[in-house]
């Protein structure tokens, strides 16, 4: 069963919905699907939900995916949809144009020490999108969230496969009182950023960087305390 509940919310004359996914293989990719722009994914406490088939979820609209309130343990996310030694290592999310993602009180894990690399490869990034020039993308947000054990970075605005690249930009991303663990940092320097706000987090571990910008941007920056 995909969908537990449905509440469509009517707020100034527009409506959007909010929608419980179940725990299990492929249903947060179907909700992410069937959602409309502007809708909200719930999470239930504890839940676990794997990708079996694609190497990403593929936002292409404004969509927050968060756990449900109260929730007494985070929901987990898991990419196991490449078979280990098979190359081309999946990422969380690929940002398409237009897109923007909130998210809250979530869990993603990378795979690297886990059981689960006998059967499947690691993950690589948080946030990525399609290598393509003129790519808009209006925010992203991450709270109160738990990122740990992945390849390369939270948000890989530095990787040469973009560095040809013209007009990629992004509006706003925003890190608030999360925790990130064992993987490669907040990376800016192939994109257009106009606002980047870090505040309470812990970069614990890290590989590399926990904020890297490189490059002649110019844009908003609030770096609140944080911990590495």
């Amino acid at each position: 069963m995909l969908l537990s509940l449905g509440v469509i919310l009517f707020l100034w004359g527009s409506a959007w919905a909010q929608t419980v996914v179940c725990e299990g293989s492929g249903t947060l990719s179907q909700a992410i699907a069937d959602a409309a722009s502007g809708d909200e994914l719930v999470l239930e406490s504890g839940g676990i939900h794997t990708e079996p088939f694609d190497t990403a979820y593929h936002i292409d609209k404004v969509l927050t995916i968060m756990a449900e309130e109260g929730a007494a343990e985070m929901p987990v996310l898991k990419m196991l949809s490449v078979a280990r030694d098979a190359g081309n290592l999946p990422s969380f999310f690929i940002m398409n144009d237009g897109s923007s993602l909130t998210l809250r009180g979530l869990e993603f894990d990378g795979l690297i020490d886990s059981p689960d690399t006998s059967n499947y490869e690691t993950t690589r990034d948080l946030f990525h999108w399609p290598v393509r020039a003129n790519h808009e993308i209006g925010s992203i947000k991450l709270y109160d969230c738990y990122v740990h054990n992945m390849e390369n970075k939270i948000f890989a605005g530095y990787d040469s496969d973009i560095s040809g690249m013209s007009n990629v930009n992004v509006d706003t991303l925003i890190f608030e009182n999360s925790l990130f663990k064992y993987v490669g940092g907040i990376k800016a320097r192939y994109v257009g950023l106009d606002y980047l706000k870090v505040e309470n987090c812990t970069f614990w571990d890290m590989p590399g960087f926990g904020i890297y910008i490189r490059g002649g941007m110019r844009f908003s920056l609030t770096i609140a305390p944080f911990t590495m």
